[in-house]
């Protein structure tokens, strides 16, 4: 490879730029493959990229309250506590970053291929447990405590039955989940992974919406329910009500 290649570069279009700048905000970006927690930013019109590597980095949480993020990687999940003090006087950069996230915990959770986190208002992490087929609660007691199963799982084995991903949250609690089928044998869901992914309501246990292409990432935003369809590349709004 040659010396002047980038690592990692960044295409955009239309003003995709200029909006971030404008609403003063940056993009968290994980990739297992890269091993690679990228932060997006913009200046003067242009992305600035700021790559951190880690282990298999993949659900990553923020709690705007509490100033913390948290990264789930391969067998740890670590939590994060913002310091703007401490960016303003980055030695690379002084007076250029106001925000600086130092590690300050993490939790030995084994590999538990963890694709969704989130901070609850308990003061928990919830997180999805792919392997074991359930959303788990985190703490320094165990490596994790199962919160809640999908119906169809009759055992919790480090069997990824049904790739269980997503959880949506609502009040500080886990409230939808997404996986990619209702199987319920060791990687049962790569039969058909285009036309059997799911939308589950956690209290009811009741799946909500079927046939969907792989969907991932559940997320409720002014009270309407938003699903990534990883197989088509849509982002889709479905009514808890009729599904559609």
């Amino acid at each position: 490879m040659s010396q002047h290649l980038q690592p990692f570069q960044c295409q955009f279009s239309g003003q995709a730029a200029q909006i971030l700048n404008e609403i003063d905000a940056s993009i968290s970006i994980s990739t297992y493959q890269a091993g690679k927690l990228l932060i997006l930013s913009a200046k003067d019109g242009k992305f600035i990229q700021l790559p951190r590597t880690f282990l298999k980095p993949m659900g990553i949480a923020e709690d705007p309250s509490t100033n913390k993020l948290a990264i789930a990687c391969k067998d740890e999940v670590i939590v994060f506590v913002n310091s703007p003090s401490l960016a303003k006087h980055y030695p690379k950069a002084p007076n250029v970053y106001d925000s600086m996230f130092v590690p300050r915990a993490t939790y030995h959770t084994g590999p538990l291929d963890i694709h969704d986190l989130n901070f609850g208002k308990d003061g928990y992490l919830y997180a999805v447990n792919t392997l074991f087929s359930c959303i788990v609660k985190l703490d320094e007691n165990y490596n994790f405590t199962p919160y809640w199963t999908p119906p169809f799982i009759d055992d919790i084995q480090a069997d990824d039955r049904c790739h269980l991903n997503g959880m949506a949250m609502k009040h500080g609690i886990p409230r939808f989940a997404s996986a990619f089928s209702k199987t319920n044998t060791k990687g049962g869901w790569r039969e058909d992974i285009l036309h059997t992914g799911i939308i589950m309501d956690i209290p009811s246990k009741e799946v909500i919406s079927s046939g969907l292409g792989m969907p991932h990432s559940p997320r409720i935003f002014n009270d309407k329910l938003y699903v990534l369809l990883s197989a088509t590349g849509e982002l889709v709004e479905i009514d808890p009500n009729s599904g559609k």
